[in-house]
């Protein structure tokens, strides 16, 4: 049996590369997969059928578009886990 498949896949939604790149090397370092990394509403819209999970930043330069991401994904059935660095 592959356990590969059992492990949740997690969808990173983050503009910044290298803050992305970052979430990554922590989600594989928790044992879990990464479905794709996503920048904005369309990229997300289009993995979103490959994770079970989505680490949404809440500042994307797709700016007032981030609830409906996350209530898009939500939709699809996925946790959404909203994150932010800005401490505004």
């Amino acid at each position: 049996m592959n356990t590969s498949n059992l492990r949740p896949k997690v969808l990173i939604v983050e503009d910044q590369l290298i803050i992305a790149m970052m979430i990554e090397d922590a989600v594989v370092a928790a044992g879990l997969e990464v479905a794709g990394l996503a920048s904005c509403k369309v990229d997300a819209k289009d993995l979103a059928p490959h994770a079970d999970i989505a680490l949404v930043d809440v500042n994307l330069t797709d700016g007032p578009k981030v609830p409906e991401i996350g209530a898009a994904l939500a939709a699809e059935g996925k946790a959404v886990i909203f994150m932010t660095g800005n401490p505004k």
